[in-house]
């Protein structure tokens, strides 16, 4: 009887150790796989903008040097939002802000499918149109002026609620 304890107690602690280990192990894989999901998330984060959510300065600066790498063909459209200046200056950097995201959005809905979307800095933003010649081009971009042309954007500015008209230069 004596012996048959001494196994069991052996195969308890050996149990233990098993579990001991097994805990470690899945610890060390669980905060594997956060360390790369945080590591993908820093990629994803650092190459969007925070206020538009859209493509920033360094993304699309990246896929513009690889679609000239590739040699197919593409076009650049910078487009600038006109008298932001003094939307800043008259309601305060909340309504610029407003301005921008609402912006943003109206782009990504007129470029879809099209090409890519970046805030560039500021009020500017470029849009990369792989494939794409100069008709092309020039088509989107009277598209796109004329779907923003006057623009309503309602904004939160100094002094309240503000309905303003936004449109741009391409």
């Amino acid at each position: 009887v004596g012996v048959g304890l001494v196994v069991l107690r052996n195969m308890l602690e050996r149990r233990g150790e098993l579990t001991a280990r097994l805990n470690w192990l899945l610890r060390r894989g669980i905060d594997g796989e956060r360390r790369q999901s945080d590591a993908r998330l820093a990629r994803q984060l650092a190459a969007l903008d925070p206020l538009t959510g859209l493509a920033n300065r360094r993304r699309i600066s990246a896929d513009i040097a690889a679609a000239a790498k590739s040699g197919d063909g593409y076009s650049v459209l910078m487009i600038d939002i006109d008298r932001f200046k003094s939307v800043n200056d008259t309601y305060g950097h909340a309504a610029g802000d407003g301005v921008l995201a609402a912006v943003a959005v109206a782009l990504a809905e007129l470029v879809e499918g099209h090409g890519q979307v970046a805030r560039y800095g500021g009020e500017e933003f470029l849009v990369l149109l792989p494939h794409a010649d100069e008709t092309m081009a020039v088509s989107l971009a009277e598209r796109i002026r004329y779907g923003l042309a006057g623009l309503p954007v309602q904004v939160r500015g100094l002094a309240g609620m503000v309905d303003l008209n936004v449109s741009v230069s391409i």
